[in-house]
């Protein structure tokens, strides 16, 4: 049996070929527990690097996480949203950009407002409105150029501590969302490829991915969103050759 780990900062994504699938933090993983009847362990992640080649006379074969990234997404630009985001191209398989703004932002900022995990922070901006918190164009002026007045001026420059934990949070969404957005459109143009490909852990997320889907239309850049995007970079491990 194959143990495939993608070993991020926050989240330890582990897809085994017997179909097993499992999430857990990277602080309370211990790769021990998972053996049991593994042959093999194929490994990924930035808190990949310090293995040894072999743990418990098990083989430890390690894979560089662009790459991994790249094969994931398997098509155009590939952002790589996790508690920061990665831009890869996948066709040439190399890092062309990112950014440190990802699902570590939204856990850090959304505390200061409320207790809680990235599910139950999601719940609550759903039930907030960014508006509250957001300085949008319309507040400005009807329009301006192309940009209508539902656009983004400045994230959160209306937030105060009169403001309700709810709008507060969904503008901490909102605005990782349009940053994401926007670093993934403007790198596309840097790329001669096609389209975006959306992955990671924070992808799974209806919310991001509405924010995500309305800077691509903003910029009008073709983008996609990976199968299973939490397990996507995991999965591609079990494709590669023994």
């Amino acid at each position: 049996m194959i143990l495939c780990i993608d070993w991020g900062a926050t989240l330890v994504k582990i897809v085994r070929s017997d179909g097993i699938r499992e999430t857990i933090k990277s602080d309370d993983f211990l790769i021990e527990a998972h053996l049991g009847d593994v042959e093999e362990i194929r490994v990924t992640g930035i808190r990949s690097l310090s293995l040894p080649e072999r743990i418990a006379d098990i083989k430890v074969r390690k894979f560089d996480e662009f790459d991994a990234v790249a094969e994931a997404a398997g098509s155009g630009l590939a952002v790589n949203v996790g508690t920061g985001t990665s831009v890869v191209d996948t066709r040439k398989r190399r890092h062309v950009g990112g950014t440190g703004v990802g699902g570590g932002t939204i856990m850090g900022l959304c505390s200061l407002f409320a207790e809680g995990s990235f599910d139950e922070y999601e719940d609550r901006a759903r039930r907030g409105n960014r508006k509250n918190v957001d300085l949008l164009v319309g507040d400005i002026c009807d329009s301006i150029g192309d940009l209508s007045g539902e656009v983004t001026a400045s994230n959160l420059s209306k937030l105060s501590r009169e403001k309700s934990a709810e709008d507060c949070i969904a503008g901490v969404f909102n605005m990782v969302g349009e940053t994401i957005g926007t670093v993934a459109c403007t790198s596309l143009r840097s790329t001669d490829l096609g389209h975006i490909t959306f992955l990671g852990s924070v992808v799974r997320s209806d919310l991001l991915r509405d924010i995500l889907k309305g800077v691509c239309g903003l910029y009008g850049c073709d983008h996609a969103f990976s199968k299973d995007p939490q397990f996507a970079v995991a999965e591609s491990l079990l494709a590669k050759n023994g």
